[in-house]
């Protein structure tokens, strides 16, 4: 297997795993934990680019910088991102993009973590 088909596979078990990744983080809305929802944020900010799915890498550090910042609003912003890494969910399972950039629920959250 070449290095690309290897990291293609890696790609689509990873976008597979998005909706578990969601289920987590909507778990821990419900708890209001801005530590745990940091966290998976930090992670999705990492492993995005990683896979090759940059928008979901620049979303995660904006909602990962509102919980650092402001603690108080993390499941405020976490629930408003998740809608968003729905669409990022669908758009890739089809093999589309998500233009996070002109994503005006993204532009929201970039306002709070201003």
């Amino acid at each position: 297997m070449s290095f690309a088909a290897m990291m293609e596979q890696l790609k689509e078990e990873y976008i597979q795993s998005l909706p578990e990744k969601i289920e987590l983080i909507e778990a821990h809305i419900q708890t209001n934990s801005s530590e745990s929802l940091r966290e998976d944020f930090h992670k999705l900010k990492g492993t995005g680019k990683t896979y090759g799915i940059p928008e979901i890498s620049t979303l995660a550090a904006s909602v990962e910088e509102v919980c650092i910042s402001s603690p108080q609003l993390a499941a405020t912003v976490a629930q408003q991102a998740l809608p968003i890494l729905h669409d990022i969910y669908a758009s890739r399972s089809t093999n589309s993009s998500h233009d996070i950039g002109t994503d005006e629920r993204y532009i929201k959250i970039l306002q709070t973590a201003a």
